[in-house]
Order: C-alpha cells, then structure tokens, then sequence
C-alpha cells in the first residue's frame, strides 16, 4: 500500500496498491481522513504524512493539518490501510510538520520538524505515548539544525537480535526548482537508559555490524524499469 501527498483533491492524498512492493501500483478510491474532510479542494489541507503498522497489524496514519497552521494528527486506518477510520487524536498544536513513527520497547515515539520550516535548516523534536491514540508527552528537541536540513523519516532496521532506527533528514538544494538534486543525512538514533533519544550529532561515516545473511535474496523476475 502506497500513499502519496497531492494537492488536486480534498484530503490531500492518493492511494496505490500493488501485490509486489516494486510494482505495478494501481490507485484505488481516494481515502477520507477525520480531519479536514470539508475543507476545500485543492487547498492547502493536509500534508507530510508517515505510515506506521504496530505489532498487531493496525496501521496509523501521521499527517500535517496544515489549516492549524501545522498541528500533527495520528488516526487509525482501516483494516486494508487504504483509508481512516475516524479515530484520531492531535499529537501537536502548530507549527510543526514531517512526522516519523517509531516503536522502541513498547514505547511509541513521534519524531518532528520544529519548528515547520520546509526546504529549509530546521529543529527536530518527539514525543512519547503508550497508546498511539492516547496522550502524548511534551516535545523534547534533539537537533536545532537536523545536521543541515528538516527531519524526514525513521527507518526500523532488524539486524538479528539488534534493531537500528536510522533517522534521516532532507539537506534540501537551497529551495531551488529541482529539489531532487538534494541530497540526505542518515545515521542511527542513540538512546539514554531511560528511553529518551539522544541529541543528534552530526557524524561524517557511521559502522554498522551487519550480520551474515544465510538466506538467498528473493528473485525478482518480469521487472520493468524503462521508465
């Protein structure tokens, strides 16, 4: 399941669904999300968005309402993750923009752009909860420049018994009309005893141990990449 941000519909998302994750996707019906759902077309209504499936299968939805000015929503999707369900709670107040999901040791963690400053240097806070729709704790910075660009993604990499959540951010080309000739800042996330995040440092080369894979990678055949 893919979704993507767009600014031609009311929502401000379409969604693909394909049975291979490399393709080919298909769009489906347009979903319908709590928030903002008689805002007006084509508007500037909801924007950066994260996917997250938790441990059972339930899959959540963090998304920009940018009507308040950037205020951060988590709402439940159904049961195919291609739309919300109307369960939702605010996860921030405005402000802020580009969540990232993340699960440590049965805490939830949302990572953010603070202040919401796209295209640009910017700060990156979180905040904790037990329940992804419960309450949230009070945002904590862990960069003021999110090593030179705005806050992304987190990814959740299992390496055997280790698991790494690579932060990344957007080192955006200076807001210039090709922002794809931008580049990225990768590194894993540090964490204190308690479970909060350490402040992110910028690091040049960071070593990962990889373990050896005693599985043969799948094979991928009928691929198209012409275009």
């Amino acid at each position: 399941v893919l979704w993507i941000n767009v600014y031609d519909n009311r929502v401000g998302y379409r969604v693909f669904t394909s049975p291979n994750p490399v393709g080919p996707f298909t769009a489906i019906a347009q979903p319908t999300l709590a928030v903002n759902a008689n805002a007006p077309v084509a508007d500037l209504n909801n924007g950066d968005h994260d996917l997250f499936v938790d441990d059972d299968d339930t899959a959540y939805l963090a998304y920009t309402d940018w009507r308040t000015g950037g205020a951060i929503v988590i709402e439940k999707l159904n049961a195919d993750y291609t739309s919300g369900t109307g369960q939702y709670v605010y996860v921030t107040t405005g402000a802020t923009e580009a969540p990232a999901m993340m699960k440590r040791n049965g805490k939830y963690y949302i990572l953010y752009s603070d202040p919401n400053r796209g295209y640009d240097t910017t700060g990156t806070s979180y905040r904790t909860a037990t329940s992804l729709l419960g309450s949230w704790s009070s945002g904590i910075k862990i960069s003021t420049a999110s090593c030179g660009g705005q806050p992304s993604f987190v990814s959740t990499i299992k390496l055997g018994s280790e698991v790494i959540f690579r932060y990344g951010s957007d080192l955006w080309n200076n807001g210039a009309v090709n922002e794809a000739l931008a580049n990225f800042y990768w590194a894993p996330l540090t964490f204190a005893a308690d479970g909060s995040i350490n402040p992110i440092l910028r690091q040049n080369e960071v070593t990962v141990a990889i373990p050896p894979d005693t599985n043969s990678p799948p094979v991928l055949t009928g691929l198209d990449s012409s275009s």
